[in-house]
């Protein structure tokens, strides 16, 4: 635990730091707290795959054809859900990778598996994420099935095309 003096010390240092100033400086730092980018403020990180998320967001809106802005929104909820999934899959196969290093080289599967439950538990939370993804995917599915059924009681609907250049937000915080 940091002393007192230690403290003291830390916010006069704090006071001196006036942040990054230059535009490269501030979207550097815009990323310092990104870690696993599952829980990440925009969409599309740094490695994803722009073309494939442009992909699957045609993908997506030609399956959908979303009429308005409230099934627009949900297919883009969708779209959001199912790359945030695809990426704790990717996230469990960097922890496979990571995880199987044993003594005697490359262990299995249940090398990984063991040496996380005695570490840090990632698969369990890795899991979780992936459940709660496909609780929201069904239901934000439902939400669209529900939407189209009632399209003939919704009155002056336009066909609703993709957003343009939305992929710096996530539209599900």
């Amino acid at each position: 635990m940091a002393t007192e003096k230690q403290i003291a010390a830390n916010k006069r240092n704090a006071r001196r730091s006036s942040g990054p100033r230059t535009p490269r400086g501030k979207a550097s730092s815009s990323m310092n707290a990104l870690k696993a980018g599952v829980f990440a403020k925009h969409l599309l990180l740094p490695d994803d795959d722009a073309a494939e998320f442009a992909k699957l967001r045609a993908q997506l809106h030609d399956e959908w054809r979303p009429l308005g802005p409230t099934e627009n929104s949900l297919v883009e909820r969708l779209l959001a859900l199912f790359w945030k999934q695809r990426r704790v899959y990717r996230a469990e196969a960097g922890l496979y990778t990571m995880y199987r290093q044993c003594p005697d080289g490359l262990g299995g599967v249940a090398t990984a598996l063991a040496k996380d439950g005695t570490e840090t538990e990632a698969f369990t939370r890795l899991v979780r994420m992936d459940g709660a993804f496909e609780r929201s995917i069904a239901l934000t599915l439902r939400l669209l099935q529900k939407l189209r059924e009632d399209r003939g009681n919704r009155e002056g609907l336009v066909l609703g095309a993709p957003p343009a250049t939305q992929t710096e937000e996530d539209p599900t915080t």
